[in-house]
């Protein structure tokens, strides 16, 4: 009952917003420019993990095939949604090799949107958290949002080689049609100004299919889809949302890159394990191999 009362206020919000609001221009993606550097390959993933569920659904049982799932690729760096405390624990305990970036939604409780990293690999060299709103400095959300959705980054640096890239995580709002309209434009801004001048990553669950104006939007800043590009594609028209084997024509989770320090896309994977009837969420996890160059600019 209360879910439809709020799925129906939301829907009065978006019929005023559909009257009056006109979305945020685009910030368009960094042109590289200067002298080339380091070049390097790198592997990344996003997973929603799914906050909670009961008896095979549970996050205890199905934390041991996530686990599996991801160190079957061991990406350089992995975005996680829907983590909840429980889940940092849970991760925090299985995969060593990692650390993590990213604050819940409501600052101290909540869902987050984190980046994991290989930390014996990378420093990080900058990270934080912003919330997809017109505040998004400050925990809030979008006026037709039923709750505030955060965009977590690291800047990350290879200890030995000196390659930097950023990876950006985050997952957009289910019922709010111009919050997810608004994501681009401010995801676009904020990297503008936290890192214009190398590589960047973006990946989520931006709930919304390819033919959405969302995503349009989000191609529109200038980024190019690795599902679309990679040389190598396995499962790739395959639903990544399916609800436990239920739904099969949701792509809506995403590897983003900016094009101009892609080299080559090498391998796009949608992940389509399950162990013995068990899914190991209600998202199959997408994955990603591609090769980005860095550039410097000055003596």
């Amino acid at each position: 009952m209360f879910d439809k009362i709020v799925a129906g206020f939301l829907s009065i919000i978006t019929a005023i917003l559909s009257a009056f609001y006109v979305p945020s221009q685009l910030t368009p993606l960094a042109a590289p420019h200067g002298k080339k550097t380091v070049s390097q390959q790198i592997s990344v993933m996003s997973y929603n993990l799914r906050f909670s569920g009961e008896g095979d659904q549970s996050a205890e049982a199905r934390a041991p095939l996530i686990k599996e799932d991801i160190l079957r690729y061991k990406p350089d760096s992995f975005g996680a949604q829907e983590c909840t405390d429980d889940w940092f624990k849970i991760l925090d305990g299985t995969l060593t090799d990692y650390a993590h970036v990213g604050v819940p939604r409501y600052l101290f409780f909540g869902e987050a949107s984190p980046v994991y990293y290989l930390k014996n690999k990378y420093d990080a060299v900058k990270s934080g958290t912003f919330w997809i709103s017109l505040t998004p400095d400050i925990p809030s959300r979008f006026p037709d949002a039923q709750f505030n959705r955060v965009c977590s980054y690291v800047v990350l640096r290879d200890k030995s080689t000196g390659f930097e890239y950023a990876h950006f995580n985050t997952h957009l709002d289910h019922r709010g049609a111009y919050a997810r309209i608004e994501a681009a434009a401010i995801i676009s801004k904020k990297i503008s100004e936290i890192c214009p001048d190398i590589p960047v990553v973006l990946t989520g669950d931006l709930n919304e299919t390819p033919d959405s104006e969302m995503y349009k939007r989000f191609i529109g800043c200038g980024f190019v889809d690795l599902r679309e590009t990679a040389e190598i594609k396995e499962n790739v028209t395959a639903s990544t949302y399916h609800a436990y084997g239920t739904v099969d024509d949701e792509i809506i989770d995403y590897i983003l890159t900016n094009p101009g320090f892609l080299i080559k896309a090498q391998k796009y994977v949608t992940d389509l394990s399950v162990y013995d009837g068990v899914y190991p969420s209600d998202h199959h996890p997408v994955y990603a191999s591609f090769d980005l160059q860095n550039y410097r600019t000055g003596e």
